[in-house]
């Protein structure tokens, strides 16, 4: 005959089962409530299951806030750079030359004054040189940089003499992604080198227009820089111009222009919105949630 089970074996019984189920991991809720169910003596073990239980919803409550947090993550990285071939990787030749970002020393030039119109996805009157990193940065009639390395990716663009100048521009559209308390905002930054090697005269600028389409148009300009205006030579500087217009320019174009002349040389160019504060808002909105769950569940 099969002796009963005391009290004492029948919630040792459950507990190992619980023990199982903790290690296991248990997503059912019906197996949760039926080992709460079991317990009809000691209340020490009632108390540890109502423990498990609430940390069990609680981690179950993290996931989905960090699964929210990351989906507002990729919204806002899915808000980055406007501009294309920002960092003038694309091959293209100018009918001489072509500069190809998998072959070292190549280079590519509109002639000077000739209105050339080459690099992929800008126009403008592209009277500069453009060449490959890190071999030297050979321009038309053989003037050298001495760069040894690019900015971002392999290829830059520069006048890269005196007697040059380069205007290049293109149009993007405006989103309304970098709607702020009634305007647009957003910020147009690059990198800027000026060579010593190559002397005299050394200006760049920078501007943006918004258009809205009827003879209308807002803009913000950078004021020439370069070595007599304070860039320091033979190195990469970061340059960085904001621009806020009306929000009734949402679905305008619009057109960045860079100007410059002599030595100089521009790459990594980015236009990008800058987050309005309800974006923000979310992340500190998702870090008061994780909070309030610790808060709530801790015993």
């Amino acid at each position: 005959m099969v002796a009963p089970i005391s009290k004492m074996e029948k919630n040792q019984k459950i507990y190992c089962q619980v023990r199982q189920f903790t290690v296991e991991g248990v997503s059912d809720v019906r197996q949760e409530d039926h080992l709460l169910a079991s317990l009809t003596v000691t209340e020490p073990l009632r108390w540890w299951l109502a423990v498990w239980k609430r940390k069990n919803k609680e981690n179950k409550m993290k996931k989905l806030l960090i699964t929210v947090m990351g989906l507002a993550i990729a919204g806002v990285a899915s808000a980055d750079n406007m501009v294309v071939n920002g960092s003038f990787e694309q091959t293209f030749s100018d009918g001489v030359n072509t500069v190809d970002s998998a072959i070292d020393g190549s280079f590519a030039y509109g002639s000077n004054g000739g209105g050339a119109n080459n690099i992929p996805s800008w126009g403008g009157d592209q009277n500069w040189g453009f060449a490959k990193n890190p071999d030297g940065l050979a321009n038309h009639f053989g003037f050298t940089s001495g760069m040894t390395a690019a900015s971002d990716g392999n290829i830059v663009y520069g006048a890269g003499h005196t007697a040059h100048y380069f205007g290049i521009w293109q149009n993007v559209t405006a989103n309304g992604s970098g709607t702020a308390d009634g305007t647009l905002d957003y910020t147009l930054s690059f990198d800027a080198y000026q060579s010593s090697t190559i002397a005299g005269g050394a200006w760049l600028v920078a501007t943006i227009q918004m258009l809205d389409g009827v003879g209308g148009y807002m803009e913000a300009s950078m004021g020439a820089i370069g070595t007599p205006s304070g860039l320091p030579a033979d190195s990469w500087q970061p340059v960085e111009l904001t621009f806020s217009a009306d929000a009734g320019f949402d679905g305008s174009q619009i057109q960045i222009f860079l100007q410059g002349a002599g030595g100089t040389y521009v790459d990594n160019v980015d236009l990008v919105a800058v987050p309005e504060p309800a974006t923000l808002g979310l992340f500190g909105l998702l870090g008061g949630g994780m909070l309030w769950i610790r808060k709530r569940f801790t015993i």
